[in-house]
């Protein structure tokens, strides 16, 4: 992601009023078919900047049928007429008081075509000289707008871009990643003018910063390669390309710049190395080049990718937060405007080929919820568009942000008990998304109408459930900094006449009894007369029974075999809104 002029003065405003103003950038995945745990292409990146208020959104984009003369403007003077036919779309793009513009950052469309724009790259001063960008050029800002409504394939989406900058230029060096039900491609726009895009392998994973990663290619493979024409001319002829021992020219060390390595980029390339394959990444190394494409030790899982997108180093000498170590660029980073990871099934018919695993906020310690690129209709507060600066409590990136904003204050006392209660959560819709996927696969042959309403229902339904969620945990937060926080963290013994350290509790978000309670295969009923929620499963049942008005009045959670013995404790179990809620500690009871 980059600044504008408009922006750069925005960010001045900010910075005299007292406010951190920071830019920041995004880290790219991709996990070949081959080497995902389910077979489904992933790939994804997350959207980063500070401060994090652009406030995201989800937005429908319906198809167009013979209406010539539209055009993708760009806040930049950029225009491309778009053709008088084109496709459905689902995109998560910026609201129109931001100064980025559009910025739709990830599209999926009804061919089955999904894309990601973009992770910026940077270019050495001799490329910049060389082939400067151009004023008015496509950008990241207006790329989806372009390629998502009018490519029926990845490698329709590739050409096309190649075309725009051929025929108008780049305003920005980028990298773009487009997937369909066959293949992936991955385009590094380097200047003005010069790009290269590779088809992705199958069998290979990667995980990359800020930074140029093609070392070398052959133009003469024109099923897998789409170049400029210039591409290899144009720094030979300016005297700045670097070639291997074996005269081919590498792209990244000749268009960013022989040795040019940033920690700020690079550590975030090794950390994907160090997660998906620790037997080869080894310890950081400032001067090593890694490789774009890689093999991982074990296939990759959907949730394995997500907790990419929330590592921060953890266990090594890098993490801030262990070392002191405030210098060092993580994955996971609070500038994360949104996560995004996108699968796309070729088992599927096209129109719902494509699922986004969205989160508008920090990955950290707020749920991806899935979007499938048949939906209709979303939560309000996932289509919120805002239209002026400022707080919006019904904005679902608000909703989120907030909870991550305390967590970032105290990781120590806030993050766990949030991050175990998202991932609970998230294992449970993944795997209620593949039956229901299975059901709108069935209902598509006759209706496909209908498989886009049960594919709508069941997303609509979790992002209700989550931001539901996360506006308790976020009331939870602050009534537990409230009861424990402490500027004398020490008790009193009045007996001895001494004190005694007394360190504020850790956070536990609570869980809805009844709801999780089903997802376990129990039945459940309610007594509002006595506050009791009974559970039936098996032969046992469960109790549990509200704490009273009182502080010192806790509840009880009462269990009984299928052989009628019963054991009852105390427990903290709290009504609220006529649901009973439990600390999470006390899930695996049941």
């Amino acid at each position: 992601m980059k600044k504008t002029a408009s922006f750069v003065l925005a960010a001045a405003v900010l910075l005299v009023s007292g406010a951190v103003f920071q830019a920041e950038a995004c880290t790219g995945l991709y996990i070949g078919k081959k080497c995902s745990a389910d077979g489904h292409v992933m790939f994804g990146r997350c959207n980063d900047y500070h401060p994090t208020t652009i406030m995201p959104y989800i937005e429908i984009r319906d198809a167009v049928k013979g209406v010539p003369g539209r055009m993708v403007e760009g806040i930049n003077g950029f225009r491309w007429e778009l053709p008088e036919n084109t496709c459905r779309f689902v995109a998560v793009p910026y609201p129109d008081i931001s100064d980025y513009g559009a910025f739709s950052s990830v599209a999926m469309n009804e061919y089955g075509v999904a894309l990601t724009a973009t992770i910026t790259g940077y270019y050495c001063k001799e490329a910049r000289e060389a082939d400067p960008d151009v004023t008015g050029g496509i950008a990241e800002e207006t790329i989806p707008n372009v390629l998502a409504p009018c490519s029926r394939t990845a490698r329709e989406a590739i050409e096309l871009l190649a075309r725009v900058v051929d025929e108008i230029g780049s305003a920005e060096q980028n990298i773009i990643m487009v997937a369909d039900q066959k293949e992936a491609w991955y385009m590094e726009i380097y200047s003005g003018h010069q790009y290269c895009a590779v088809r992705m392998p199958e069998d290979m994973v990667a995980v990359f910063g800020n930074e140029f990663m093609l070392d070398t290619v052959d133009p003469k493979d024109k099923d897998g390669v789409i170049c400029s024409k210039d591409l290899f001319k144009l720094p030979k002829k300016a005297g700045f390309a670097v070639m291997d021992e074996n005269g081919r020219m590498n792209l990244r060390r000749t268009y960013s710049g022989d040795g040019r390595l940033y920690d700020f980029a690079h550590l975030r390339t090794w950390g994907g190395h160090r997660l998906l394959s620790p037997s080869t990444s080894g310890d950081y190394d400032h001067d090593t080049y890694y490789p774009l494409f890689f093999r991982p030790d074990g296939k990759v899982t959907l949730e394995q990718a997500m907790e990419v997108f929330r590592d921060r180093y953890f266990g090594t000498k890098y993490n801030p937060e262990e070392n002191d170590a405030w210098q060092n660029r993580v994955i996971g980073d609070e500038a994360q405007e949104e996560v995004h990871i996108v699968q796309v099934r070729d088992d599927l018919p096209a129109p719902m080929a494509c699922v986004t695993w969205l989160t508008l906020s920090e990955a950290a310690h707020a749920p991806f919820v899935p979007i499938s690129s048949a939906i209709t209709d979303c939560n309000p507060s996932y289509k919120y568009c805002a239209q002026d600066w400022g707080w919006h409590e019904d904005q679902a990136q608000h909703i989120y942000k907030r909870i991550n904003a305390v967590c970032a204050q105290n990781r120590k006392i806030y993050s766990k008990g949030v991050k175990d209660y998202w991932k609970i959560v998230e294992r449970h819709v993944m795997t209620e998304y593949e039956k229901v996927t299975s059901r709108a696969a069935e209902a598509y042959s006759e209706s496909p109408g209908e498989a886009g309403r049960i594919l709508t229902g069941y997303c609509t339904s979790v992002q209700d459930d989550c931001i539901a969620d996360a506006r308790r945990i976020f009331d939870e937060m602050m009534w537990h900094m409230m009861v424990t926080t402490q500027t004398n963290p020490y008790g009193s013994d009045f007996t001895n006449l001494v004190t005694h350290p007394s360190p504020q509790p850790a956070f536990m978000a609570r869980f809805d009894v009844a709801r999780f309670a089903e997802w376990k295969g129990w039945t459940s009923e309610y007594s509002e007369k006595d506050r009791t929620l009974t559970l039936a499963k098996d032969g046992r049942s469960i109790k549990v029974r509200a704490n009273g008005v009182h502080r010192t009045d806790l509840g009880s959670f009462t269990e009984t075999d299928a052989a009628g013995n019963e054991k009852t404790d105390r427990a903290d179990a709290v009504l609220s809104g006529g649901r009973i809620l439990l600390p999470l500690m006390c899930l695996d009871r049941l």
